[in-house]
């Protein structure tokens, strides 16, 4: 018995459905609240930044917040067909979020900076003047 191309390509697809159908009943979020989306954060001596994966979200999508030590951030991703298009497969998902954060220092409020650039989020947050190591001379009597 000899199988075809046509054979082992069909059988492919299949293991392709199936395999889309697993990641999507055990990994993929199940309402539009739920999203897992990555982010970092470090710290510099002078400044504190956040990264975060946001594929697909605009800037007018996005909001940052900060209040004294909780820096909150929101998105949305939407996914609309454009008019006169028939949708044949439909795999990425809108989403929405909200995720806050606990700075481990405190920051100046007026030196904080945003980009969004290919779906990576980078905020810099500086840190406050008091918050800065300082050193303290010693004087010899």
């Amino acid at each position: 018995m000899f199988f075809s191309f046509d054979d082992f390509d069909r059988s492919m697809s299949w293991a392709d459905e199936l395999q889309r159908r697993l990641e999507q009943a055990f990994h993929a979020p199940q309402s539009l609240n739920q999203v897992r989306t990555g982010f970092d954060m470090h710290e510099t001596e002078d400044e504190v930044v956040i990264t975060a994966d946001l594929p697909g979200v605009s800037e007018q999508d996005l909001e940052i917040t900060l209040h004294e030590d909780l820096l909150t951030i929101s998105a949305i991703r939407k996914i609309e067909p454009q008019e006169g298009q028939r949708v044949l497969v439909s795999e990425r998902r809108p989403f929405k979020f909200t995720r806050t954060f606990s700075l481990p220092t405190s920051v100046d409020e007026n030196a904080v900076t945003a980009k969004l650039q290919n779906g990576v989020l980078c905020l810099r947050l500086k840190k406050a003047k008091t918050a800065l190591p300082r050193q303290i001379p010693v004087s010899i009597h």
